[in-house]
């Protein structure tokens, strides 16, 4: 798993819990999957993993 740095501004952490996608985390959070994808580079969205942490809009 990679270390996330600092969340940009307007973007909090968040925690992967089982089941999630970015997909399931934009409609969540009102966001798109393009957005998230620009905000964790280096994540690979469909590998997951519970525990992982992520930036998502505030």
């Amino acid at each position: 798993m990679s270390i996330l740095p600092p969340c940009p501004t307007g973007f909090t952490t968040y925690i992967i819990r089982a089941g999630d996608t970015f997909y399931s985390l934009a409609i969540r959070f009102n966001t798109t999957v393009a957005v998230l994808l620009q905000a964790n580079p280096g994540v690979n969205p469909n590998a997951l993993m519970i525990g992982q942490a992520i930036c998502v809009p505030v």
